[in-house]
């Protein structure tokens, strides 16, 4: 099954066919959703895998199907501070909505499940190909937990 066409939204599929059950793939438009679907791959998110690392370039978003990912910002004496939560709601490497390219959070899955993963490079170009895409995430969210995480004060 290839094509979209006449699908619900909450019956997508990756290339692979693995159900997707993420909040933002579903809301996607249809031809904004065809564009990712390719490079949607599946991940088992098993507790405490490390999806991203501060300052380590972003170079996978991921998109949870169940599960949590912590969100979390090293602080200059070494404590870590929770600074917010994603689910199958949203999706982890928002940064890349709003250029950027590196980040202070660390994201690591603290609850259980699956999802998708996607290189972010890809993520941005089919965001530009597509009138909203994963740019359609609100860019005050990102650019919040962008201040919320600068430790640099």
């Amino acid at each position: 099954m290839n094509s979209l066409r006449g699908a619900q939204p909450d019956q997508r599929t990756n290339g692979e066919g693995k159900h997707v059950a993420n909040k933002v793939l579903l809301a996607m438009p249809d031809n904004e959703y065809e564009l990712m679907r390719p490079d949607l791959t599946y991940i088992d998110l098993q507790h405490h895998l490390s999806l991203h690392e501060p300052t380590q370039k972003v170079e996978f978003v991921y998109f949870p199907n169940r599960g949590m990912v912590s969100q979390v910002v090293v602080t200059k004496d070494g404590r870590t501070v929770e600074v917010g939560v994603v689910g199958s709601e949203g999706y982890v490497g928002a940064g890349l909505a709003i250029g950027l390219s590196r980040s202070s959070v660390r994201e690591i899955v603290q609850i259980a499940g699956d999802g998708f993963k996607m290189m972010g490079k890809r993520a941005a170009r089919d965001a530009s190909r597509a009138d909203r895409g994963v740019q359609s995430t609100p860019r005050y969210t990102t650019a919040s937990r962008a201040v919320a995480s600068d430790d640099s004060g």
